[in-house]
């Protein structure tokens, strides 16, 4: 089944409630947005919450606990290795 504007829309308002995002939340996207857990429960889940997305270039291990502390978000998407 292709993607829809709905059912993308769904899914990111079905996250926010799970997840019970707010406007002051804020996401480390360390998953590339060609990747759907990325663009859609990342990126448009956090949008559509009106909260912020930081959005630090491409993955980088050594780098990531530096950028929890730098920018202290409130959540991140990660897929498992």
């Amino acid at each position: 089944m292709p993607l829809s504007h709905s059912n993308i829309s769904h899914s990111a308002w079905n996250t926010i409630a799970a997840l019970e995002l707010l406007q002051t939340d804020r996401l480390l996207a360390v998953l590339p947005l060609y990747h759907a857990v990325g663009l859609i429960a990342g990126l448009m889940t956090t949008l559509t919450a009106g909260a912020s997305v930081i959005c630090p270039g491409q993955f980088q291990v050594e780098k990531f606990y530096a950028s929890l502390a730098e920018h202290r978000p409130t959540w991140y998407t990660a897929v498992p290795t």
